[in-house]
């Protein structure tokens, strides 16, 4: 979503005084008294109210009808309303119109970033417009009061579409009785009004309230994720000194602090721009970036993305020329500053690793043709911004109606008007860089609008030619005819259906003609979309398209560029050769011609529905027990859980190592923010690490004497025994004051702060061994580490995974909900996006993510026998879903637990474990260091009866004090019943035919680790196992915090990540390691032989 906060800065006069006659309209809520438009006697009724004001308690809370008629019985709209949040309408008609004239209805949704806008803009007066239908423009809430979303205060999101759903059914009630035809009604809006229409076209209820869209400078984005919302809406709340469930201290602020406290918030903010203008243009228009300002996904209102829907209407979609010169040129020229060609190396950077992919495409040779740096530099982030951000935003809301059979017409607006729109710092616009402007931003709403001649700005002196009163004419006529029959084309302008293999549209330059409209550089900026976390619509394919031969090879020629000519300027083959080139690494591009289905977009769909069809039902026949449980935002969202995530490499070696090599060396990387969670903080090896670490970070900070603050947050569960045994219970948590620090371990307040770091230490505890187990390590908010060490025990044989993308804003997510709650917590509320994920890696070359060919999924770049670092050969994201367990009951303490009939609580992780047991197939093989939870024990009887092998490697002897309270077993005694129980299958005949042979059931594998003397070495060979890992089919991985053991199933809360991997062999894990310390308990095999 655009924040085009340039617009909110644009000084426009108010302006439209009302004649004296007075028009009515009868409606059911009472009489309406209007007034007129001067000159054109077109009829205006201003602020009529469509919704209650959306203040005090309904503030943050969908549109509320009006409750009743009038006061009175009547409504004077014979004034225009003042600029505020209430919800307000003006309406526009034809000066001729009775209530029986049926006209098509035109509703205008102004633009401005959805942070500014009003009715009483002169650019969006609709009195010329509304002579051949009636035009009704409505406001709508903006900012954070229309877009906030924070579900832990009840706030769910998007109450400013909500508003826009809420005009539209006025308009559906109202509109008859001012003689408009309510079957005839076109949404058309501009910039961020535009990609509002876009979203409500694509929603259900499209069809009921509207019969076009029409999308200026809009449409064809993706929305913000329900996580990023609740993130940087928890970070907003903090700002603004409230708690995330605090509904009541929200409404209560006053707009004045709403707006200031969005200056303030760590999340909405990159601390690097230090409020400069110039620098901020450079992060222009990167997807997935919020700033409260934006539709969000929230599975309620917006269920799905609008460009995998695509418009439920016809639609008209197109964007100017140069759309992005509004934005780019003023704070150039404002800035005080030379240009060089370090302002486009430094907009390059902005885009992390892609910077120099995009470099190469559009290289500022190519726009300098004149010999001034200055002038190319100002046209290269202008036309780079303006394919990003606008024109092929527009072709994805083209392609995405297209593919559901949508009728879709598009245009190009590339006329530069002959006089100023527009008034910005006291001067009217474009004036004299008016030839730098050129068809820029806005550039078409007054030919859209009618509004060419007398403009406000130089006294009314100003005037449209008769070529450009042609123009808006047929754009009039174009707009009003999609209105009435959903098609734009009228008896003087054919306008021909957008069709992705030949695209022609309305292309308006001198005056308006039907021509190719060139989207050739679209296909390689999808591929950067969708590496930047946008939503991909496919390419069509050479087949479908072999006939095609619209595609042009050059870029819309720009002021300063170089002609548009095949030696120039990079084809779309080229540019999209170029990407696959570059950033074929991480699997984007396939081939030259088409680009990939990206999985970051549709896990759902890649996801085996095999699995995922059975574990959404396990977990929704459970749901109400699940209610009560932190978090719990799984309950009614299920497929929320389901994601996709890179994962990068896999680590195996004892604890001490997992954190001396691969989080401790990332944690060091951190510039903005780290969030450490682990279940036990006690005395070690590790611990003094980390103290080190954070030192070393203090110590380099201090040495740079400025910079953005470094947010780091430590959580645990308890520090010992004693401490899990007696800790008082609390969902909110502890936070430990400075002072308290160097007894944990970690450094003084004082360091700290002279290098800027900001440190919270805190602890949440449920109930008595309800443990919070969850085990990870996030960076920067980009990268993350799900290791299974505590800062303890580092001796133990360890796993720990590191993930980027999309995943890592669940991992946000869940941090949130569970160490983020409480009035006394400090979120860390920072989704900067850094630059390449993997820099500064570790001088000594331990750094994980190293080079491999290897065609195996994995590969071993480890440096000793005891300690592993496995590189995964993941090109693509891998269809992931986040499985936590937020289950905290005491189990019923019993010495024979396997004959109690209490069940598990069916968390999503349980649930994705019994479902892959009862899908698996051909073998199963788990990595735990307990084996106590029955009913593991028999979903794999299950299993081994269906011919499926089983493999269990676990330790004989770990924690057998913990075993005994928690489960009244131990793992050797359950596991001696399950080889008996085992056995007793052997000897069972198919009931269906007494004379058959006994049931061959599958294979099963019992190993135990061998402990060794816990005195050695913290980087020797490990003492004994504690990694947990499921692997089934060689197709399904589990890893994180979890263990087959009684209390991870019913009572600690848990973690685990299950990766969608086919091929993944993982025998790697545990070869080379512990191989010579394997004892074998049972193999089936040698019984039988």
């Amino acid at each position: 979503m655009r924040t085009h906060r340039a617009l909110a800065a644009l000084h426009l006069v108010v302006s439209g005084v009302l004649g004296h006659s007075g028009p009515v309209a009868k409606l059911s809520a009472g009489t309406v008294h209007g007034g007129k438009c001067p000159n054109s006697g077109t009829k205006l009724f201003q602020g009529i109210p469509y919704a209650q004001p959306p203040v005090g308690k309904l503030r943050f809370m969908p549109p509320k009808p009006l409750d009743g008629p009038f006061e009175g019985g009547s409504f004077d709209a014979t004034k225009a309303p003042p600029t505020c949040v209430h919800l307000y309408l003006d309406v526009y008609v034809p000066s001729n119109a009775t209530s029986d004239s049926a006209l098509p209805v035109k509703v205008w949704a102004y633009g401005g970033g959805n942070e500014a806008g009003a009715l009483s803009y002169p650019l969006y007066n609709a009195c010329n417009l509304a002579q051949d239908a009636i035009v009704v423009a409505f406001n709508y809430r903006l900012g954070p009061l229309g877009f906030l979303g924070l579900k832990s205060a009840g706030i769910k999101g998007n109450m400013a579409i909500q508003d826009y759903l809420a005009a539209l059914q006025w308009v559906k009630a109202n509109i008859g009785a001012f003689g408009g035809d309510v079957s005839a009604v076109v949404l058309f809006g501009q910039s961020a009004g535009g990609d509002d229409t876009f979203t409500v076209s694509t929603l259900p209820q499209a069809k009921s309230l509207i019969s076009a869209a029409i999308l200026e400078s809009g449409g064809g984005q993706t929305l913000t994720s329900r996580s990023l919302a609740q993130y940087c809406g928890a970070s907003y709340a903090e700002t603004l000194k409230c708690g995330v469930h605090d509904l009541s201290c929200l409404q209560s602020k006053s707009v004045k602090d709403l707006i200031e406290a969005l200056l303030e918030t760590p999340a909405l903010l990159d601390p690097s721009l230090n409020g400069n203008e110039l620098a901020e243009l450079y992060s222009f228009n990167l997807p997935n970036i919020t700033n409260l300002n934006s539709a969000i996904l929230d599975g309620e209102i917006i269920k799905e993305e609008p460009l995998k829907v695509g418009s439920q209407v016809p639609i008209i979609a197109g964007s100017t020329s140069l759309d992005s010169s509004l934005f780019v040129l003023p704070v150039f020229l404002q800035s005080g500053q030379s240009i060089t060609e370090s302002n486009y190396t430094t907009f390059l950077a902005r885009w992390g690793s892609l910077g120099p992919v995009i470099e190469k495409q559009y290289p500022l040779s190519l726009f300098n043709t004149s010999g001034s740096t200055e002038e190319a530099v100002i046209a290269a982030i202008t036309h780079l911004a303006t394919a990003s951000s606008y024109s092929c935003q527009t072709y994805r809301g083209l392609r995405a109606a297209d593919a559901v059979d949508t009728p879709a017409y598009a245009y190009r607006f590339n006329h530069t008007p002959s006089f100023p729109w527009l008034w910005i710092d006291g001067a009217a616009f474009p004036g004299k860089y008016g030839e730098y402007f050129g068809a820029t931003h806005t550039a078409e709403l007054p030919f859209v609008f009618a509004n060419l001649d007398n403009q406000p700005w130089g006294n009314g002196t100003f005037n449209a030619t008769s070529a450009e009163r042609a123009i808006s004419r047929t754009l009039v006529e174009a707009w009003t005819a999609m209105a009435a029959k959903g098609s734009p084309s009228t008896r003087n302008q054919p306008w021909p259906r957008f069709d992705e293999c030949a695209v022609k549209g309305l292309y308006v330059e001198d005056d308006c003609k039907v021509e190719a409209i060139d989207f050739s550089e679209c296909q390689f900026w999808d591929a950067i979309w969708v590496e930047l976390g946008g939503f991909d619509v496919p390419w069509p394919s050479k087949t479908e398209c072999a006939s095609n031969s619209t595609y042009s090879a050059s870029p819309t020629k720009i002021p300063g560029a170089a002609s548009g000519t095949a030696e120039s300027s990079p084809s779309a083959t080229q540019m999209t050769a170029g990407a696959g080139r570059a950033i074929g690494g991480i699997g984007m591009l396939n081939n030259t011609s088409s680009i990939s289905k990206p999985a970051a977009m549709s896990a759902a769909t890649v996801f085996p529905a095999s699995f995922v069809q059975p574990w959404r039902e396990l977990l929704e026949s459970h749901r109400d027990q699940q209610r009560d449980d932190l978090p719990n935002q799984h309950v009614d969202d299920i497929d929320s859980l389901i994601t996709t995530s890179v994962p990068t490499a896999l680590y195996v070696g004892t604890g001490h190592s997992i954190y001396t090599r691969a989080l401790l060396p990332a944690i060091l990387t951190a510039r903005h923010s780290v969030q450490l969670i682990t279940c036990y903080w006690a005395p070690s090896p590790s611990l003094d690490s980390i103290r080190a670490t954070i030192l070393q970070l203090a110590l380099t900070r201090a040495q740079a004497s400025s910079g953005p603050p470094l947010r780091i947050t430590i959580g645990f569960s308890s520090r010992g025994l004693f401490q899990k045994l007696f800790h008082t219970p609390s969902r909110d948590g502890h936070v430990y004051p400075p002072s308290q620090w160097p007894e944990l371990g970690l450094p003084d307040e004082d360091v700290l702060a002279k290098a800027r770091i900001e440190l919270t230490v805190k602890s949440v505890f449920f109930t008595p061994f309800s443990v919070m187990h969850p085990k990870f390590v996030i960076v920067d908010g980009a990268r993350a580490w799900v290791p299974s060490c505590n800062v303890s025990w580092e001796r133990w044989f360890e796993g720990c995974v590191e993930v980027q993308g999309d995943i890592v804003n669940k991992l946000l997510a869940f941090y949130d909900r569970v160490w983020g709650s409480g009035k006394d917590s400090h979120l860390i509320p920072d989704l900067e996006e850094t630059d390449n994920p993997t820099r500064n890696p570790p001088e000594n070359g331990t750094h994980p993510l190293q080079s491999s060919t290897s065609d195996s999924p994995i590969h071993n770049t480890g440096d000793s026998s005891a300690t592993q670092s496995i590189t995964l050969n993941t090109k693509e994201p891998v269809p992931t879903i986040f499985l936590p367990s937020s289950h905290h009951r005491n189990p019923k303490f019993a010495f024979f637990p396997f004959l109690s009939h209490t069940n598990p609580p069916m968390t999503p992780l349980n649930a994705a474990l019994l479902t892959l047991f009862a899908n698996a197939q051909h073998q199963i093989t788990i990595l735990t260091p307990n084996v106590t939870s029955w009913p593991v024990v028999e979903a794999l009887l299950d299993a081994l009866a269906r011919g499926v092998d089983v493999q269990i490697r676990t330790s004989k002897g770990m924690m057998l004090i913990e075993q005994l309270v928690t489960a009244g077993t131990t793992t050797s005694w359950c596991l001696r019943r399950f080889v008996q129980k085992y056995k007793a299958l052997t000897q069972k005949t198919r009931p269906s035919d007494p004379e058959s042979q006994p049931i061959q059931p599958g294979n099963l594998e019992i190993l135990y680790y061998k402990q060794l003397d816990a005195r050695r070495d913290m980087d020797d060979e490990p003492v004994v196992s504690h990694f947990k890992m499921t692997l089934v089919d060689e197709e399904y991985l589990i890893l994180g915090s979890g263990n087959m053991d009684r209390a991870s199933w019913w009572t600690s809360q848990e973690l685990g990540l299950l990766f969608y991997m086919p091929g993944f062999q993982g025998q790697r894990l545990w070869q080379g390691v512990l191989v010579k310390r394997t004892e074998v308990y049972f193999r089936s095999a040698d019984e039988r032989s």
